[in-house]
């Protein structure tokens, strides 16, 4: 016989209109295995939509697929201007995939948070800007691959090595700090 499809999982949410706000804790489901053969569903995309700002302190998830081993994008932002924003703790399973370097990836909060930036073109896709805005400390580890513009609005931004910050540009508020977490650093 023919092999059977599995069914492709729901997505865990759908944001809203416009510019509203969320704290999301969302999990797009899982797809169906296939029946007898090797076509699996897919898993749901756990936050989708356009225009949206994403504020996240919890866990964020793609479904995974029915073969149980592909998972499916946590974030899929499909059309406008977007931004996602991480408190300290929050937790990204899967892709966060921006529509257009438009879309702000932001380090936020008033807590402590480490940030790796090799997970950037790899992870986080298609951001334009990484902009930290929190009160408290944001640690930059890892080294990014990918050019894009960072900007410290207030707060501390610590960074680890000197391929941190990549190859885009850095921009200080009046106010801000950046703190060297490593001896023999430059900028």
């Amino acid at each position: 016989g023919n092999p059977g499809s599995g069914g492709r999982g729901g997505s865990g949410g759908s944001g809203g209109a416009n510019t509203a706000t969320w704290t999301y804790a969302a999990q797009g489901a899982s797809g169906a295995a296939g029946a007898a053969g090797t076509v699996y569903g897919a898993g749901g995309v756990g936050v989708t939509g356009a225009n949206l700002n994403i504020l996240n302190s919890g866990t964020i998830s793609g479904g995974m697929s029915g073969d149980g081993t592909t998972r499916a994008n946590a974030i899929q932002f499909t059309g406008g201007v977007n931004s996602l924003t991480l408190l300290g703790g929050s937790m990204i399973v899967g892709n966060a995939v921006a529509y257009s370097r438009q879309d702000s990836l932001i380090l936020g909060g008033m807590t402590a948070g480490t940030f790796n930036l090799a997970s950037l073109g790899v992870q986080y896709q298609g951001f334009g800007s990484l902009i930290e805005t929190s009160s408290g400390v944001w640690t930059l580890t890892g080294a990014s691959s990918v050019q894009l513009a960072v900007t410290v609005t207030s707060g501390t931004v610590a960074v680890t090595s000197n391929q941190s910050l990549g190859t885009g540009t850095l921009t200080l508020f009046n106010g801000t700090t950046m703190q060297f977490a490593a001896p023999g650093l430059t900028i």
